[in-house]
């Protein structure tokens, strides 16, 4: 099985450096990474996609658990209470009245410093050996405990105006973050996702991150997937921020990788790719089995004889149409005239595609006949009485279009004529 490991950054992509995401365009990674891993898909047997945009995904997952405990929430709304930011308190539909004022402020930091110096004088007594003892000693522990617990929940009481934005704000971004696509390709065995940093989101892990520094969960993530990258067994492919991010740390891309992504290159020139919806790809793919093959060999090898090393990337976008047209573009010519010269093979090529190849020689040989004014398509019993004496042509119409499918440019002449992207072109007035 062909298999292609993809590395992506999309936030680096669709973001220019030094600049922020708003919160509205959060789905714009997801269709990042479904376009990316379109000519991949298909391309390729399976698609193992290692994406950033997924490492951000859990992120905004481990904080939607986290509103639900007492420790972030209260951190968090005394720091949103503190800034009392009128940009802030907008995106969450906040008002002033939702934040604890400055005495409020003041009152829960100070219960807070009590709370945690009476907790450790209590952690200091050393437990009795007693079991009635402890308990007794347990229960007095709680008494004193007692109150501050009175305190803090009244402080969620006042925080759930915030909590409600929080929640929301957070389930938004997971619903950006996700793709229902990329989904149902996993579901279909075609695609496999995964984040950058194989470790868990966890509430540790990230405030000892912050404490780290600013970028600290960042580059545990980028040298996860560094070291991945460099060890991967399948053919690779990076995007261009990624290659982009480990080339400044001076870790060269592999040539394997440089062919594939070479190839995948090629892939996106091909006509109908561009314009195919995304949703529709597996079932093109599908479809289209028995050409991706040839073709992947084809492209391939295209791929391998170009020289992808130390270029840019619009010396890399210049070396990919010098490249179609040079090796590619004629070889697509040579197949077209090989199809329009097959007599049947314009027709048997089209109709190979909807069924068995029982039911593509009787449905090739009614139309055949039809369209000679032998037989109407009512007919079929009568038609299929008939077969011999025509069948031998049909066949032989099946035998051209298995000839022309070893052409391995073929597949782009059955991607042209498929259901989906001719759809697409008439959405696009394209005919």
């Amino acid at each position: 099985m062909f298999e292609i490991e993809v590395f992506s950054n999309p936030l680096g992509a669709v973001v220019d450096e030094g600049g922020f995401l708003a919160h509205h365009d959060y789905a714009e990674l997801a269709r990042y990474d479904e376009q990316l891993i379109k000519p991949a898909i298909l391309l390729a047997d399976a698609v193992h996609l290692r994406s950033h945009r997924l490492d951000l995904l859990l992120g905004e997952k481990r904080d939607l658990e986290m509103t639900g405990k007492f420790a972030p929430i209260y951190a968090e709304y005394s720091g949103i209470s503190s800034r009392n930011d009128k940009a802030e308190l907008q995106f969450y539909g906040l008002e002033e009245v939702d934040l604890l004022t400055p005495e409020e402020l003041a009152f829960y930091t100070a219960k807070q410093a009590e709370e945690s110096a009476l907790t450790s004088r209590l952690k200091s007594v050393p437990f009795p050996t007693n079991v009635a003892k402890l308990r007794e000693q347990r229960a007095r522990d709680r008494e004193q405990i007692a109150p501050y617990t009175v305190h803090w929940n009244r402080l969620l009481d006042r925080a759930e105006p915030y909590i409600r934005a929080r929640r929301s704000r957070l389930n938004e971004a997971i619903d950006a973050f996700e793709s229902e696509t990329l989904d149902n390709l996993v579901d279909r065995g075609l695609l496999i996702q995964d984040p950058w940093d194989g470790l868990p989101k966890s509430r540790p892990r990230q405030i000892q991150d912050n404490l780290s520094g600013p970028n600290a969960e960042f580059e545990r993530a980028f040298e996860s997937m560094s070291a991945d990258l460099a060890l991967s067994p399948s053919s690779v492919m990076v995007d261009d921020d990624v290659r982009s991010l480990i080339g400044a740390r001076g870790i060269a891309e592999s040539d394997a990788g440089l062919v594939v992504a070479g190839a995948i290159g090629l892939m996106k020139l091909v006509s109908g790719v561009s314009i195919l919806p995304m949703d529709e790809v597996a079932d093109v793919r599908d479809e289209l089995r028995d050409y991706i093959a040839p073709f992947r060999s084809f492209i391939i090898n295209v791929s391998s004889g170009v020289d992808w090393e130390s270029i840019d990337d619009v010396e890399r976008e210049q070396l990919l149409a010098i490249t179609w047209e040079a090796q590619v573009a004629p070889a697509i010519s040579e197949m077209q005239a090989h199809v329009r010269s097959a007599g049947f093979v314009r027709n048997a090529a089209d109709v190979l595609a909807e069924g068995n190849e029982a039911f593509k020689a009787i449905g090739l040989a009614v139309g055949t006949w039809s369209a000679a004014g032998l037989v109407g398509f009512s007919t079929l019993a009568a038609t299929a009485a008939a077969v011999p004496p025509v069948l031998k042509t049909v066949l032989r119409s099946i035998r051209a279009n298995e000839q022309s499918k070893q052409n391995r440019a073929y597949f782009v002449h059955a991607l042209s004529r498929t259901k989906a992207v001719r759809r697409a072109r008439r959405r696009r007035g394209d005919g």
